[in-house]
């Protein structure tokens, strides 16, 4: 599994028309990336529904902060003038998804024009781009922090397992299962600041026979967290929880089985008889982004055989 970048990504709203506004974008885009470590995407002014979906309602959610520039447009009575409608329209799509947000204004723009009166943003002023640029600088330094993302990131060490004695009595306090079992798991961290990853779910999305390159048929049901009885946990920002990503038995070695909430054994049945294992996971959550995750699992003539490693993450 590929680790996941930490670079926070900006959404800049910015005028795109000809000329000085768009040299501006790309030069403020250029300082986030290359001078404070920040992933900058620049919003282009879209004429197109398949562009809006593309360009805004995808892009906004993705992103952890907002910086919005706004430069002057049609010039009213008093000498003042419009701000941009579409990077106002971002704006409000922004403040539904209450991403962090940086302001700016030309001069010329009617102050808290808008929906920056509703929000009550503190936008600065500006006169110039040369300006604008080491005024967004210096609060983004203050302000802003690069090195996280809003959403979750699936890890798994290869050398990790825990080894344990599994023990089940009936409602008669009788023994019904006394089993040594090797578990492998999956580290599921909420990268993100300040904000609670909620209801926490996880599925096997596939499995697949790398042996005989051919998918796995199986009944899916939620997979079981470390250590909960909740099919649901949360996850506070900047930890982490431990999923049960699989599970073999010491006099079983060839089996795979999946900890699951099901009642039934038709549901993530154990897979016997292949000895080599592609398996996808997903992991949804409330509030945040879901996130997969691909694991290779290898099976032996004894337990030390059995080998759990990372693959590279889908997109």
């Amino acid at each position: 599994m590929a680790e996941q970048s930490k670079r926070a990504r900006v959404f800049i709203s910015c005028g795109q028309a000809e000329g000085e506004e768009r040299d501006t974008a790309l030069q403020i885009a250029r300082m986030l990336e290359n001078e404070l470590g920040f992933e900058a995407y620049v919003a282009g002014e879209q004429i197109s529904f398949q562009g809006v979906k593309e360009a805004i309602f995808r892009q906004l959610p993705e992103s952890e902060y907002f910086l919005f520039v706004d430069f002057p447009r049609d010039e009213l009575s008093d000498g003042s003038c419009r701000g941009s409608l579409f990077s106002n329209q971002e704006l409000a799509i922004a403040a539904y998804l209450e991403l962090d947000f940086l302001g700016f204004r030309h001069r010329r723009v009617r102050a808290l024009d808008g929906l920056l009166k509703f929000v009550q943003a503190d936008v600065q002023a500006f006169d110039s781009s040369s300006q604008l640029l080491g005024m967004i600088r210096e609060r983004v330094r203050s302000k802003w922090v690069a090195n996280w993302k809003n959403g979750l990131e699936i890890t798994r060490d290869p050398n990790e397992f825990d080894h344990i004695t599994r023990i089940r009595h009936d409602v008669y306090g009788n023994v019904t299962l006394n089993r040594d079992a090797r578990f492998f798991h999956l580290d599921v961290f909420n990268t993100h600041l300040r904000k609670t990853a909620l209801d926490c779910v996880a599925y096997v999305e596939s499995i697949h026979d790398i042996t005989q390159a051919c998918d796995v048929a199986f009944r899916p049901a939620e997979i079981k967290w470390a250590g909960s009885v909740l099919p649901m946990v949360p996850i506070p920002p900047q930890t982490h929880r431990s999923l049960d990503a699989c599970m073999i038995y010491p006099d079983e070695s060839t089996a795979v089985y999946f900890m699951s909430y099901s009642d039934s054994d038709q549901f993530m049945a154990p897979i016997k008889g292949i000895s080599e294992l592609e398996v996808l996971f997903s992991v949804y959550s409330a509030n945040m982004p879901p996130v997969k995750a691909a694991i290779r699992v290898c099976t032996g003539h004894t337990i030390d055989d059995a080998k759990v490693t990372p693959l590279q993450s889908p997109p």
